[in-house]
């Protein structure tokens, strides 16, 4: 679930865009808000700069030292912790929550899944809401795509590889530096549309829409690159 291998290059290979802060500026309420495997805190600093309270929380021990690091030089006031995302333990706290760049995939199981989704909405106080953003698994599963574009900043060269291995995916990340090639092998659970939106009703959430990528369109099983959720915390819900 980490991305230590690459916490020094992240901030070039995935610099915040316009198009996903517009989206979350427009879906999640101002107020409190959670950014749940923030990496090195691109979009919790984005937000904070639109009047929203942030705090990002990350496994990686290093991503959140360069988040805080950033803080420090921004004199910002968003608060960063090294955190990993299944402990999230808090009730009732914030207005508003994401989890965006394909971690939730990073769980391991169909149990592991539903548990922290349950975990997210119990921290959203009544009437908060939820963005998640995954790959589309769909077009994965079916073979559509098993290579994800290539990502390219001076000097580095960043791979992306998915193998389909029974019920996971082995997803192999390879990054070309000056000083060599690092590679990371992770397994992921290829979560598809159909059952995000059944974990999602079983974990209490209600008014979901499906998107293509950070954009108001609808999501599309057999076309859209990645999944995005918007889920609310209703009066009401189990």
């Amino acid at each position: 679930m980490s991305c230590d291998f690459m916490a020094d290059h992240y901030d070039c290979i995935f610099p915040p865009k316009k198009q996903t802060i517009e989206f979350l500026e427009r879906m999640l309420p101002k107020g409190d808000i959670l950014d749940s495997a923030c990496g090195t805190g691109n979009y919790a600093f984005a937000l904070t700069r639109k009047g929203f309270n942030v705090t990002g929380t990350d496994i990686s021990e290093e991503m959140i030292t360069i988040a805080q690091k950033k803080a420090k030089m921004e004199d910002s006031d968003v608060v960063f912790r090294c955190e990993d995302m299944r402990n999230l333990r808090e009730e009732a706290v914030y207005n508003g929550f994401f989890c965006i760049g394909n971690s939730l995939v990073h769980l391991s199981s169909k149990k592991e899944i539903p548990d922290y989704l349950k975990q997210v909405r119990k921290a959203l106080k009544e009437g908060g809401r939820a963005v998640f953003q995954i790959v589309n698994y769909d077009r994965v599963c079916d073979r559509k795509f098993l290579t994800l574009p290539k990502m390219e900043c001076p000097g580095l060269v960043f791979e992306r590889h998915y193998d389909l291995k029974r019920d996971k995916v082995l997803f192999r990340q390879i990054l070309k530096t000056p000083r060599g090639i690092r590679e990371n092998t992770e397994e992921l659970y290829p979560l598809k549309r159909d059952m995000m939106e059944s974990f999602l009703h079983k974990a209490g959430f209600r008014n979901l829409s499906f998107h293509d990528g950070f954009s108001p369109n609808a999501f599309s099983a057999e076309t859209s690159f990645a999944l995005v959720v918007h889920a609310e915390k209703k009066d009401g819900s189990a």
